[in-house]
């Protein structure tokens, strides 16, 4: 309980400044446009098209940090489409090829179960592009009688198992070690320089 409590107060502070530093500042940016008017050297029309880009963009980054709160996909489908949708937004914007297995009984699993399924193949597809610049990445989840499975491997640059630990800076892995905990989980990881890194992550279903 304890850790999912410090868990979630960690993700408020992050999107608590993710507001702050992206919607604030694009707020504070339109209340000065808005004072100054239109300049003298720039018609009225094209002042309010700059005006109504700039809404856009608010828009746009608030929709962004309400996916991350809670993604839509997890309530409108489930868990499966949810991972669908992350694997094809970041195949979209990277140029990397993911593949997702998938066979659960989503049934059977509670809604703090699939967010922190959710997150943690989050986490661990965005240190596998960002961090170890993987090309592939495989992520697998399936269901035995007793426990769900989840692997998720890349052909990036690898983990250093000399240096390496989960409370690496910079790489969100003390989150994703917090997550599975509160989930009564075990994770484990296999690396080198080449072909990446391969997690294994089980979760009790009792």
């Amino acid at each position: 309980m304890e850790i999912t409590l410090s868990l979630v107060e960690e993700e408020r502070a992050r999107i608590a400044g993710d507001i702050h530093d992206e919607i604030g500042s694009l707020l504070g940016l339109m209340k000065r446009r808005l004072e100054k008017g239109a300049p003298a050297d720039k018609s009225f029309e094209a002042w309010i098209k700059e005006q109504i880009r700039l809404i856009d963009e608010i828009v746009a980054s608030g929709r962004t940090l309400a996916y991350e709160l809670y993604p839509p996909a997890l309530e409108r489908g489930g868990l499966g489409p949810a991972l669908g949708d992350l694997i094809g937004m970041v195949g979209d914007s990277v140029p990397a090829d993911l593949q997702l297995n998938y066979q659960i009984d989503e049934v059977i699993l509670s809604n703090e179960t699939k967010i922190n399924i959710y997150r943690i193949v989050q986490e661990l597809i965005n240190n596998a592009v960002k961090h170890a610049e993987a090309t592939e990445i495989t992520v697998d989840l399936s269901m035995k009688a007793d426990r769900i499975s989840l692997s998720v491997k890349d052909n990036g640059t690898g983990l250093d198992n000399k240096t390496f630990t989960f409370s690496h800076p910079g790489r969100g892995l003390p989150g994703i070690r917090a997550r599975v905990k509160s989930l009564k989980g075990t994770m484990h990881y296999s690396s080198g320089k080449k072909p990446g890194t391969h997690f294994q992550i089980l979760i009790p279903l009792s």
